[in-house]
């Protein structure tokens, strides 16, 4: 399926990677950028990651790659690195198929008008029958907050895009489910 069109937006495909269980997960998220923006919309998620954001994921993730897409139909992507995205937990066994679920909020209702991000491979110590604490998700919701803010300080607002309505709105809150959520291409990839 072709990307849709949607003028001033670019999508970020953040590849994460996990050295113990040599494991990849994706993560799409979607910015205001013009084309041409892309390393300063680098900068900007690289500066404005915060300490709690990546709580309760392995130390040993991080991001090896971010994949930009302008999606104004004819721009081609960017790619670069993010040294300040590294899980913040420490070592210790992952949890391949959980993740943490980072729910995104706009002033729209409606499934189009809001979205996720699945953190990926969270340490076994923040678990506890496929819950983390509810401190910790308050921590890490507060941390994408402040996040958000500093990317709409820094001209590059979150948004929520629906390329089924191919159109995008502002996400204007952040939230963190205390219940794990479950990405099973994350636990497939330990059957090579």
């Amino acid at each position: 399926m072709p990307l849709p069109v949607i003028a001033g937006v670019t999508r970020c495909a953040v590849k994460w990677h996990n050295t113990t269980g040599d494991i990849d997960a994706i993560n799409v998220m979607h910015f205001y950028a013009a084309p041409g923006d892309e390393a300063d919309l680098l900068a900007s998620l690289d500066a404005n990651a915060q300490p709690h954001q990546f709580e309760g994921m392995s130390s040993a993730t991080s991001v090896i790659e971010v994949v930009m897409t302008p999606l104004d139909g004819s721009s081609s992507s960017a790619t670069g690195t993010l040294e300040n995205w590294v899980g913040s937990s420490g070592a210790g066994d992952i949890v391949p198929a959980q993740c943490i679920v980072v729910s995104a909020h706009t002033a729209l209702r409606g499934r189009s008008n809001s979205g996720r991000t699945y953190l990926p491979f969270p340490v076994e110590s923040i678990t506890d029958a496929g819950t983390i604490d509810i401190a910790n998700a308050n921590e890490i919701a507060a941390a994408w907050n402040d996040f958000g803010a500093a990317m709409v300080t820094d001209g590059h607002d979150p948004v929520v895009a629906s390329y089924k309505n191919e159109d995008a709105h502002v996400i204007t809150r952040y939230s963190v489910s205390y219940v794990l959520g479950t990405q099973r291409r994350r636990q497939d990839q330990l059957r090579h």
